[in-house]
């Protein structure tokens, strides 16, 4: 993952630290003397969320578009299943399918992982080095061409 800059850094970390502080806020109260404790709460938990989970820049747009991708590819995706719950003879012939993975590791990976779970037909099933497994419900039905394009969009979105 290439490194972020300062000022992406410096802007997760404050946005985190606001959110961080309007739950202890909300869990604690807004009282005065709640924030002796909260202070300390609030920054261990920015530096904590920082550490573990660095933050990781992406493009406004391409995030838009992935979304509309995501929902409309989705939706085929469970007419697709629904067709072939319906039918009188199930066409189905499940698989793992490899497809290896250009995504640098963390968020980009995960979200390509979860987006592919969450596409109905389709789960990923593992992830081993750069190659995900992903359980299909039809094996010719041309899915390294699907995940590429899902891969591409999410690629678009975390590229500088």
């Amino acid at each position: 993952m290439p490194a972020v800059s300062s000022a992406v850094f410096l802007r997760a970390g404050a946005f985190r630290a606001v959110l961080y502080a309007l739950l202890w806020g909300v869990l604690a109260g807004f009282e005065p003397g709640s924030w002796s404790l909260g202070v300390p709460a609030v920054l261990l938990a920015t530096w904590l969320s920082l550490r573990l989970l660095p933050p990781v820049g992406f493009r406004l747009l391409p995030v838009l578009s992935f979304l509309g991708y995501f929902a409309w590819h989705s939706l085929l995706g469970a007419v697709d299943v629904a067709r072939r719950a319906l039918a009188p003879r199930l066409r189905l012939a499940p698989a793992l399918v490899p497809f290896d993975t250009a995504l640098p590791p963390g968020l980009p990976r995960v979200l390509l992982l979860n987006s592919i779970s969450l596409t109905p037909g389709t789960l990923s099933a593992d992830i081993r080095d750069d190659t995900v497994w992903v359980h299909v419900l039809d094996k010719a039905g041309g899915h390294e061409a699907a995940l590429a394009g899902l891969e591409a969009r999410l690629a678009r979105v975390f590229s500088p």
